[in-house]
């Protein structure tokens, strides 16, 4: 499995208000055993990636 996370300059907007947080997480499964994992991470990824992302706009 592999996880990339391109970084976003805090300065530039994505999309919608200036100062907008935005994370893209992406990821290749290779096998069962990978898509399995990922099925099993997924739900805390989600929590600490949204936290993450309400703390940053806090600063």
């Amino acid at each position: 499995m592999t996880t990339t996370i391109p970084p976003l300059p805090p300065t530039e907007p994505a999309f919608g208000r200036r100062g907008d947080r935005v994370a893209a997480t992406i990821v290749r499964c290779h096998n069962l055993l990978g898509r399995a994992y990922l099925a099993a991470i997924t739900p805390g990824h989600v929590l600490v990636v949204r936290s993450t992302l309400v703390e940053a706009g806090r600063h």
